[in-house]
């Protein structure tokens, strides 16, 4: 502890950690949001705890300690090597944490050191001092006002997420009435010609309906998830993470709704299998549009 305390650098290498984090999940196809965003709060932290309870227990207190015995110049040096640390992880951290951390850590070591430069006569320099806390304590007020639970919510709107959602339960139940109506359909054929017209007029409305619904689903859920689409792809060209981290954020929306058992309609595979069965339905109806059209076009047989 006393080396950290000593220390003329700090790196948490969270940057670096991240970086490698992202290269390794786009080079195997695993760049899911929700990776991405939970992955760095698996990393391991330093112990903070450790520095502060260092800090006030052996740094400070030696200080204290060779101001009670006169001794202003050791006093102050000890001061100062207790509030260096401090500076270091407010200067150098990567996250709101190692800012509020680094502020704690000088907050009483410069309160003292002040007390030692106004007796010094040292007026500027303790002016300035406490210009500096005071300055450290507004912007911890700040972030921590800034990370509220209320606040976070307040920044991500869940607006678009509840869209999102909802589109996929649209286009989820569109999906139910129109396989349900071409089962329906399929079934009355194979059972037999007789009162098809009358189940085709009943399940027209059915199949109709649930066709609007999908376009509209569809519809919602691009225009609604845009804005996530546009937060990820500025992610991963970033050039530092840790810089645009904050982007993707908006997915913890997603995570935090009630209806998360939609969430394989995020899934590639569901999307591969809502291409392959368009597809299919649209050469369905192009064979049957050029079958009839062949059919009415061929010449006519002369009665013999």
């Amino acid at each position: 502890m006393a080396k950290a305390f000593d220390a003329t650098n700090y790196d948490s290498y969270l940057s670096r950690k991240m970086n490698l984090d992202r290269r390794v999940l786009l080079h195997d196809g695993l760049d899911d949001p929700s990776r991405l965003l939970f992955g760095p709060l698996d990393y391991q932290a330093a112990d903070f705890t450790s520095l502060g309870l260092y800090s006030k227990y052996f740094s400070v207190r030696a200080a204290a300690d060779a101001e009670k015995k006169g001794d202003l110049r050791q006093a102050e040096e000890d001061y100062r090597k207790a509030a260096r640390l401090g500076e270091l992880i407010e200067l150098h951290g990567y996250s709101d944490i190692e800012t509020l951390l680094g502020i704690s850590l000088q907050k009483t070591p410069n309160q003292h050191m002040q007390a030692i430069l106004e007796k010094s006569g040292d007026t500027a320099a303790a002016n300035l001092l406490a210009f500096q806390t005071e300055l450290e304590q507004d912007i911890a007020h700040r972030i921590s006002s800034q990370i509220t639970p209320a606040k976070l919510e307040s920044r991500y709107q869940t607006t678009d997420a509840w869209l999102l959602q909802l589109s996929f339960l649209g286009m989820a139940i569109s999906l139910a009435l129109l396989i349900f109506c071409g089962v329906y359909l399929a079934i009355r054929r194979m059972m037999g010609t007789s009162g098809s017209h009358r189940a085709g007029a009943a399940v027209a409305p059915v199949s109709l309906g649930g066709t609007i619904l999908l376009f509209a689903s569809t519809i919602t859920m691009y225009f609604a998830y845009s804005s996530y689409a546009i937060a990820l792809r500025e992610y991963l060209s970033a050039a530092n993470p840790r810089d645009a981290y904050s982007l993707l954020f908006r997915f913890n929306a997603l995570e935090s709704l009630p209806a998360n058992w939609f969430d394989f309609f995020r899934g590639v595979n569901f999307w591969y299998a809502v291409i392959a069965l368009g597809g299919a339905i649209l050469a369905w109806i192009l064979c049957r549009h050029l079958r009839r059209t062949f059919r009415h076009s061929a010449p006519m047989q002369p009665a013999e």
